[in-house]
């Protein structure tokens, strides 16, 4: 048996965490309940618009809902990307800082 969710389903998980009905979500979404319903069900994908508005909404990272879908090793690409870092020069580390800052800010 398999644990991997659908977008659906971590919606459903993500609007239920947040303590939010279909019809709340719609609302702070500007959209319709039965939109909502739709994609919990996996009838209907949102729109890139859509998606960004749950994300935002909902407070949860683009990856919660698409983790079983990510066909690579997280924490392996952590590794990489850390040991890439160390190998630079501190100013260069300081650029990588900086963005990483803006990415964060415009994460939440």
């Amino acid at each position: 048996m398999s644990d991997t969710k659908s977008f659906g389903a971590r919606l459903r998980e993500a609007r239920k965490n947040n303590k939010l009905t279909q019809r709340e979500l719609a609302i702070r979404c500007d959209t319709d309940e039965s939109l909502i319903r739709s994609y919990e069900k996996g009838r209907r994908a949102p729109s890139k618009k859509m998606m960004l508005a749950l994300f935002n909404t909902l407070k949860t990272p683009p990856d919660f809902f698409f983790q079983d879908e990510l066909d690579f090793d997280a924490c392996q690409s952590k590794d990489k990307l850390f040991a890439d870092i160390a190998r630079l020069s501190p100013a260069q580390c300081q650029l990588v800082r900086g963005l990483v800052d803006n990415l964060l800010a415009q994460a939440y």
